[in-house]
């Protein structure tokens, strides 16, 4: 599917995934602004229980990647969104890694930046650190390793707040409007609409429950394992930190900054845990110039 408008193009594709270790996948993701200018290329992975769709605000509209040049490759990760269930329930961090491999090499993407929220920031960590010559630059959005390996307040609440049920949809966005009032109820239903499905026993969320199992299995991962995937990181990294999550503590958003080679900490006042979604302005404020001091880096190589 390929729609136009005045200065935007945009293309829906599946891909399947080829990696020998993986049982096949599709894989669905857009390709936004491709003839938008010379700007980087810019793949966006979301969330746990997001799609797509949930980083269309720092895409769009005034001081959006589009309007700044950049491409925008947005994709949803395996077990979420258009993309297909894993009959097997893998859903562990290096099959959807390998995920996103599988879309930039279908793309034939030689360098890109990487911008991830939470989970989506894990992923694209682990990414920027095995594709050492092809990353640009990483974003990380309100992630890091947990302290001591052990899940914050924060992430212990959105696993819980997954195992909700709602009789109604609209009983669905009351909740979630009360969880986060910086948004408006009409900002809630909308990006409810594309996270939530209709089942036989009421509204659940979109994600595969599936995903539950490999989430207890990485709570028991060694902290290790991501710290060491952060220190082989050589691009430039922004750390955006949402004012007013609890998902990540200052202390932590720190040491991941003093493991980073080449890390720079933005906190995004007024955002919590969905910090895109909750200050857009702010967030583009904070994430365009770092893309543009880079893209002069480049022209000046």
């Amino acid at each position: 599917m390929k729609m136009a408008s005045k200065w935007l193009d945009i293309t829906s594709k599946t891909i399947l995934t080829q990696k020998p270790t993986d049982e096949s996948f599709a894989i669905h993701f857009r390709d936004i602004g491709k003839s938008a200018g010379l700007g980087e290329t810019i793949v966006l992975v979301h969330g746990f229980t997001q799609t797509g769709y949930s980083w269309d605000p720092l895409i769009e509209g005034k001081n959006g990647l589009i309007e700044n040049g950049h491409r925008a490759i947005v994709v949803d990760l395996r077990g979420h969104g258009q993309s297909s269930w894993s009959a097997q329930g893998d859903y562990s961090r290096q099959s959807m890694v390998n995920d996103i491999h599988c879309v930039v090499d279908a793309l034939k993407l030689e360098h890109f930046a990487l911008i991830g929220l939470s989970m989506g920031g894990a992923l694209s960590a682990r990414l920027a650190a095995l594709l050492l010559d092809r990353v640009s630059s990483l974003t990380v959005v309100d992630w890091a390793p947990w302290p001591n390996g052990k899940p914050t307040k924060g992430v212990s609440r959105i696993g819980r707040v997954f195992q909700l049920r709602w009789d109604t949809f609209e009983e669905a966005v009351d909740m979630m409007h009360s969880f986060n009032p910086r948004r408006s109820r009409e900002n809630v239903s909308t990006r409810m609409k594309q996270q939530l499905r209709q089942a036989e026993d009421g509204w659940r969320w979109g994600t595969d429950p599936a995903f539950s199992k490999d989430a207890s299995e990485r709570a028991r991962e060694s902290p290790d394992v991501m710290w060491n995937n952060v220190r082989s990181i050589r691009c430039k990294t922004l750390m955006l930190l949402g004012g007013e999550s609890d998902v990540v503590p200052s202390s932590q958003a720190d040491l991941m900054i003093q493991n980073l080679s080449k890390g720079k900490l933005v906190i995004i006042q007024g955002a919590g845990h969905s910090v895109i979604g909750d200050q857009p302005q702010r967030s583009k404020a904070a994430i365009m110039p770092f893309l543009r001091e880079l893209n002069l880096s480049k022209s000046n190589l």
